[in-house]
């Protein structure tokens, strides 16, 4: 019997036309992935899927082009097993019913909710004017194992870097066929700190732990990579996500810098792309890519933020 995901769950967004969904995926060794459902009544009869194969991380942002505020939406995400047989579906979730309006009225009354909202729409305007665009690898938790899966380490021997030793595909140092999904041309806020270069038994080694923080996508997970420009790649290992009124508002991840010779720099990741500026003068800004690598990105430009402040 295919075991059902955990612990399924909807989280705001800053735009208006998405909506994310986060789940945890059980510990069993038959699973291939996930399937979200949405639906416009509580029903999952009434529910179509919105992935046409099983995905393979724990969070999904569902990107819509027209405004979704007007009615309620329901989620539902069920486990599909290695014999393509699903789990009893999770849910119903479902996002808050919020009325857009343009120019919301000013009020001097407190609220929790409101002052939530403003501070993540200003930190998105932070990574905005002074992110930095970088590659975020997921890290799969389901799918098919790794050729050279090793039961006691729970992930493959880190030799394994690609296709080598004629093996079909590479784990990176994980569980599973592929290793990471990738999150391209994303914005972060990287804040550097001291880098200390010893001389170890082995070399040199660079020592520095930096830390970065975005705001509400991707959830950040542990063992997640962050690729930058300049192929520096660090290792996520600590999260500390900061909250109010039960939302949250910004997520810090201390980061670990992974030396030129591990596994995970033998992965390939796609050029990076600014998405806000212009390659070509005559067109218009290339959108925000919301979606996991597949080729595909969105025309249109982000959506601006509702200004929500009482002030």
């Amino acid at each position: 019997m295919t075991p059902a995901p955990l612990g399924f769950r909807y989280i705001s967004s800053l735009t208006r036309k998405s909506r994310i969904l986060a789940w945890s995926a059980p510990a069993s060794p038959i699973l291939l992935g996930f399937k979200v459902y949405r639906s416009k009544t509580p029903r999952f009869q009434d529910a179509v899927p919105l992935t046409a194969t099983p995905i393979v991380i724990t969070f999904y942002e569902d990107v819509i082009l027209e405004r979704i505020e007007g009615f309620t939406y329901y989620y539902f995400v069920t486990g599909v097993g290695q014999d393509l047989v699903e789990s009893a579906p999770v849910g119903p979730v479902w996002q808050e019913f919020e009325p857009f309006a343009p120019n919301p009225a000013k009020s001097t009354l407190f609220s929790i909710r409101r002052t939530a909202d403003e501070i993540r729409r200003r930190h998105s305007k932070i990574l905005t004017f002074d992110g930095e665009v970088a590659h975020y690898l997921v890290r799969k938790v389901a799918g098919p194992l790794a050729v050279d899966y090793d039961n006691l380490r729970r992930d493959a021997p880190y030799r394994n870097g690609g296709s080598e030793a004629g093996l079909p595909t590479g784990a990176y140092g994980t569980r599973f066929q592929g290793g990471y999904e990738i999150l391209a041309n994303m914005r972060l806020r990287y804040l550097p700190t001291t880098m200390r270069l010893s001389r170890e038994e082995m070399g040199l080694t660079a020592t520095r732990t930096p830390t970065m923080w975005v705001v509400d996508y991707p959830i950040l997970q542990p063992r997640d990579v962050i690729v930058r420009q300049n192929n520096e790649r660090y290792r996520v290992v600590t999260i500390t996500p900061q909250s109010i009124g039960g939302k949250v508002t910004r997520q810090t991840a201390a980061l670990e810098y992974l030396e030129p010779q591990d596994v995970a720099y033998s992965l390939p990741v796609p050029a990076f792309v600014n998405p806000y500026a212009p390659s070509v003068p005559e067109q218009q800004l290339p959108g925000w890519p919301h979606s996991i690598v597949t080729g595909q990105i969105n025309v249109n430009k982000p959506p601006d933020l509702p200004n929500i402040s009482s002030t």
